[in-house]
């Protein structure tokens, strides 16, 4: 057992003054006798062998001992897998994408409600001496405005956002988008569109939508609750805090717009001149009572003038017209 122990105790000797003359150990922190020890080992070529046998005791050739390790650490699926170069190339490729349409999405949110505040707004009227108004509005929506009619709009539509304020009549033409509706305000109710084209009728009184095509709501504006659907030949009303729907059976319902009028069957001179009034604008008297009772022959006048139209229904109707304090009166022609 002691001889053991001694053997034990001159391996580690050695074994460390073997570490001191390959350089593992600093030997300018030594001892002088260990120093001595280092001269010993030099001048005996004997025990140079010897120590030098013990050599593979602290060698380890760490390059191997790490790629067995790392082999059976890959067998027991303990090292994490490397993506193969695509799949990097793929994944690096839209964090670059996604970082970038956050950023653009960002920068628009930030302009766009950075310019809210600094919106300028629009007020177009169409009075008597510039007649029935085209207005164009930015998001390719046109109104026309007949006279007295008024619209207020912005001079750019923010994302979701596409509100005017409106009185009077108008026709409107709604660019469709159907992420976007379309949303009038009048005094008392509200009308939202996707993309359509109406007639339109609003003021402190009534609101009155014909829809030619396209769907329209109508709903007033402190209840969401009193809500219409319309459709094309529809017309909806709002009046005294009531909502209705009816059928469009005039002909010449948007004649002011469209400057077609329609002399229908059973029409009677009286009526037409009521439509004349509203599309051309003037007014219409009779001489005798009884005129208005005449039944002119049904036809269509497309875009015709208002001489012109006035001329074919006197000689139609053996009546003669005259203009006198800037009004037109038709009277029998004796």
């Amino acid at each position: 057992m002691d001889n053991k122990n001694t053997n034990d105790e001159n391996i580690d000797f050695w074994l460390n003054e073997l570490r001191k003359f390959d350089g593992i150990i600093d030997l300018s922190k030594d001892s002088d006798s260990e120093n001595e020890n280092r001269s010993f080992l030099l001048n005996s070529e004997e025990k140079m062998k010897e120590i030098k046998s013990y050599r593979h005791i602290y060698q380890i050739d760490t390059d191997t001992a790490w790629k067995k390790l790392s082999s059976r650490f890959e067998h027991d699926g303990l090292l994490p897998q490397e993506p193969n170069d695509t799949q990097f190339r793929i994944k690096k490729f839209w964090s670059i994408a996604a970082g970038f349409a956050l950023l653009v999405t960002l920068s628009v949110l930030l302009y766009f409600y950075s310019q809210q505040d600094n919106n300028e707004y629009i007020s177009v009227f169409a009075d008597t001496k510039s007649g029935i108004r085209s207005v164009n509005l930015p998001d390719g929506t046109v109104v026309s405005l007949n006279i007295g009619g008024q619209i207020k709009y912005p001079k750019r539509f923010f994302i979701k956002l596409r509100n005017v304020e409106f009185s009077g009549e108008a026709f409107f033409n709604v660019a469709k988008n159907k992420k976007h509706p379309f949303i009038i305000s009048t005094k008392n109710s509200k009308i939202k569109v996707v993309g359509t084209a109406f007639n339109l009728i609003a003021s402190t009184l009534k609101t009155e939508v014909a829809v030619t095509e396209g769907h329209v709501q109508l709903y007033a504006t402190d209840s969401k609750t009193k809500k219409l659907d319309l459709l094309p030949g529809d017309v909806g009303l709002f009046q005294n805090k009531r909502i209705s729907v009816s059928k469009n059976y005039d002909p010449n319902y948007s004649s002011w717009f469209t400057k077609k009028i329609t002399i229908a069957p059973n029409m009677n001179l009286a009526e037409l001149t009521e439509c004349l009034k509203k599309v051309y604008h003037t007014n219409i008297e009779f001489e005798q009572a009884e005129i208005g009772n005449i039944m002119p022959s049904p036809t269509v006048f497309d875009n015709y003038s208002l001489n012109t139209i006035l001329t074919i229904l006197c000689t139609q109707s053996s009546l003669k017209s005259k203009t006198e304090n800037g009004k037109i009166i038709l009277s029998f022609d004796n």
